[in-house]
């Protein structure tokens, strides 16, 4: 494969490393990655391998990474790069199968058309003999990690839990909060605070409440980012759309949960509350 196709995937080794596009390079010193499976089946998975130098087709190579047992592409037992060099001759007897992914709003019916007239002007000569058919990778993927939908719903509706019982967490909190403070909120409310104040004061809690959650989280995300990438394609801690629609539910949490709490204690009977102390 090429040197950029597990950047490409998104998956990392479970030991080491994967191949990397300089390794793809000409005169670069020759490497593969191991499959688990061929790892824990013939050499028991023994991670002394791992830097080791193995003869294959009679030449030696360096193990540099063993894949996690959900990586299975092509059910193939070794990884080794390809290097693109027009001068090698083989390459001219090569086949390649290459995988991309479409923009957004685009068909595969669109994308077989472009690829077909760029290799009908790149290959004007062998317009005849060439055909540029476009496939969906979704089987062939799922087959790489064994049920990943699955996989993601599964986290999915365990993060919705976590999140549900975080919510009901912060209302508890920002309730017992409020209630605790009825006689400095009675102080606030008779030398001017408004409505807007008191309600600001209690969401204002919780929101602090959950910025603490969510430090905690991203630096949990982040130490985990590894494992979680090693189970499923393209799962990242650092992607900034994920970032963001995170951030924006535990905002709308932290809110819902301090605006019921909040509006109660701005409706505060003041001369109750003082009386209460």
């Amino acid at each position: 494969m090429s040197g950029n196709t597990f950047g490409f995937l998104g998956v990392p080794a479970a030991l080491g490393r994967t191949l990397l596009p300089e390794d793809a390079r000409p005169g670069a010193p020759p490497v593969f990655v191991m499959s688990h499976k061929l790892w824990a089946g013939r050499f028991g998975g023994d991670p002394g391998l791992l830097g080791r130098s193995l003869v294959l087709n009679g030449v030696p190579t360096t193990l540099v990474g063993i894949m996690p047992p959900r990586f299975t592409k092509q059910a193939a037992d070794l990884y080794k790069p390809i290097v693109i060099d027009r001068a090698d001759p083989e390459l001219r007897q090569r086949f390649f199968m290459l995988q991309g992914r479409l923009k957004p709003g685009v068909t595969l019916e669109q994308a077989e058309a472009e690829i077909g007239l760029l290799l009908f002007i790149a290959c004007a000569n062998l317009a005849n003999l060439l055909l540029a058919r476009v496939t969906a990778r979704e089987r062939e993927m799922a087959s790489s990690v064994k049920e990943p939908r699955a996989m993601m719903w599964l986290f999915a509706a365990f993060a919705a839990c976590v999140l549900l019982l975080a919510a009901i967490g912060t209302y508890g909190v920002a309730s017992y909060s409020a209630a605790q403070r009825t006689y400095e909120i009675g102080v606030r409310v008779a030398i001017g605070a408004t409505r807007g104040d008191i309600l600001g004061l209690v969401i204002g809690q919780s929101l602090r409440l959950v910025s603490l959650g969510l430090g905690a989280g991203v630096v949990a995300a982040l130490l985990l980012g590894r494992t979680l990438s090693s189970f499923l394609y393209g799962v990242s801690a650092k992607d900034p759309v994920t970032f963001a629609v995170v951030v924006l539910l535990l905002i709308a949490t932290a809110l819902l949960a301090g605006y019921v709490p909040g509006r109660r204690a701005a409706a505060t009977d003041v001369v109750r509350a003082l009386r209460a102390d």
